[in-house]
C-alpha cells in the first residue's frame, strides 16, 4: 500500500498490514492511503506515530467520534442522586437481568459454532459484545463512580485499549 502525506504530497511504501494513521511524514503531516500499483516515490520508511489516545483526541473533528473517561474522580456528590439510584437499579437491573441470560444462551451457542463450524458467527458476537458495553457503561454509576445516570436501554459505547 501507498500512503501519502496530505501536508507535503511524499509518498511512502507501507507493509500490508500496515494503517497510515499509525504513521506520521517526517514533515509531520498525516498519511492517506492511496491505492495503485506504481511504485512510490520515496521508499523510506516513515517514522512511527507514538501518541496518547488523548492527544489523538485532539486532533477529532466533532461529530466524528466523541472520547468520555466512565471512570473519572469527582469530588463533589449528590445526596439525592444516591437515592434516586436505588429505585433506578430496580428497572435496570431487570433489563441487565434478562439481557445477560440471552448473552449467556448467545454465548453457549457461539462456542457450539465455533466448536463444529471453525468460525464466529457476528450475530451472536455482535449480540455478547453489546451486552458487554452496556454492562461496562452501567457500571462506572452504579459502582458510585458518577452521578450522571446512564439510560435505561443500552447506549452505543466504544471500547479501546490505551497503549502507552
Amino acid at each position: 500500500m501507498i500512503a501519502k502525506c496530505e501536508k507535503c504530497g511524499k509518498e511512502y511504501q507501507l507493509g500490508s498490514n500496515e494503517k497510515p494513521s499509525d504513521f506520521q511524514c517526517d514533515c509531520g503531516g498525516e498519511l492517506s492511503s492511496k491505492k495503485i500499483d506504481v511504485n512510490p516515490i520515496n521508499t523510506k520508511k516513515p517514522k512511527k506515530e507514538r501518541k496518547t489516545w488523548k492527544e489523538r483526541a485532539e486532533g477529532v473533528k466533532a461529530g466524528e467520534i466523541e472520547l468520555n473517561e466512565l471512570f473519572v474522580y469527582g469530588e463533589k456528590a449528590s445526596r439525592i442522586e444516591l437515592i434516586v439510584r436505588i429505585f433506578y437499579a430496580i428497572p435496570v437491573g431487570i433489563l441487565l437481568l434478562l439481557y445477560s441470560i440471552i448473552a449467556g444462551i448467545f454465548l453457549v451457542l457461539q462456542w457450539i459454532v465455533i466448536l463444529l463450524l471453525g468460525r464466529r458467527s457476528k450475530t451472536f458476537n455482535n449480540f455478547i459484545k453489546g451486552y458487554l458495553e452496556y454492562t461496562i457503561h452501567l457500571t462506572s454509576y452504579f459502582s458510585l463512580m458518577t452521578d450522571k445516570q446512564p439510560g435505561v436501554s443500552p447506549k452505543k459505547v466504544k471500547i479501546f485499549e490505551v497503549i502507552e
